[in-house]
């Protein structure tokens, strides 16, 4: 398999893209009081037609806002944890590391 050479990478704001998820999400939350507690989220690096960030946090999205239809103020609560990548030899591939 090789290895496609990416040179559509960017920086994608997680921030801004939580904020236009939940903008097309609107007519899901008209007449609930929906609270939503985003914590600051991380910049990532990537292709954005690859990365489909957008349909995976819509979906997401979606589905909490379904599950919690009977609840009378449901909370949703988006945050992230930075995970590192370090290549360690060209062999072993990556490993990720959590801090």
């Amino acid at each position: 398999m090789t290895r496609r050479k990416n040179q559509s990478q960017t920086t994608v704001n997680l921030n801004v893209l939580v904020v236009q998820v939940r903008r097309v999400l609107e007519p899901l939350t008209r007449g609930r009081e929906v609270r939503w507690s985003v914590e600051q989220l991380p910049a990532v690096q990537g292709d954005p037609m690859l990365l489909l960030l957008w349909q995976a946090l819509t979906e997401l999205l979606v589905f909490l806002l379904e599950d919690t239809w009977e609840e009378p103020e449901p909370w949703i609560r988006i945050d992230a944890q930075v995970l590192f990548l370090v290549n360690l030899s060209s062999q072993q591939g990556m490993s990720a590391l959590n801090l």
